[in-house]
């Protein structure tokens, strides 16, 4: 009877044990499971973050100021809606432009504001760049935000080999 009492005991003890381990694999199983779906989407939100990184790199994502002449061109050939403004004297204006710019002469910004929208994104330049970091600093008080100021202006245009319109 004390034989049969510790066969009971030793398949009761197996058998717990052999519930333990399944708990236990069935468990780890379920971790696995959890931890490599975790992973795929840490993967997937590492890819995302790649390609966000990426499109910063790219030229939609200039910030508003001072713009090299290369980023300014790509700015004209991405935003469509680019308002592109020429602070030169009129003579100026007329011996060469940026196709698209209308020309504004920073003497006379301030009178003439109100026919900028404030909505639209501004690249503003002149013959060297110093006109145009003058008129940035006008439209910025004057609470346009969206506003490009070329360095350089059309000289460095010029030199880096971009068409000017007569």
């Amino acid at each position: 009877m004390i034989f049969k009492r510790n066969i009971r005991n030793r398949n009761c003890i197996l058998f717990l044990t052999i519930g333990i381990l399944i708990g236990l694999s069935v468990g780890f199983f379920v971790q696995v499971i959890y931890c490599s779906y975790k992973i795929s989407e840490y993967e997937q939100n590492i890819n995302y973050l790649k390609s966000e990184i990426e499109s910063l790199n790219s030229t939609a994502f200039i910030l508003y100021g001072n713009v090299t002449v290369k980023q300014a061109k790509d700015l004209i050939e991405v935003v469509k809606s680019l308002l592109i403004v020429d602070v030169r004297t009129p003579s100026e204006f007329e011996e060469g432009h940026i196709e698209g710019a209308i020309n504004i002469p920073i003497n006379s910004l301030v009178q003439r504001i109100g026919e900028l929208n404030r909505e639209n994104e501004i690249l503003v330049y002149c013959k060297l760049g110093a006109c145009s970091s003058r008129a940035l600093t006008i439209l910025n008080s004057n609470n346009f935000l969206k506003v490009y100021s070329m360095l350089g202006g059309i000289e460095a245009w010029k030199q880096a080999g971009y068409s000017v319109v007569q």
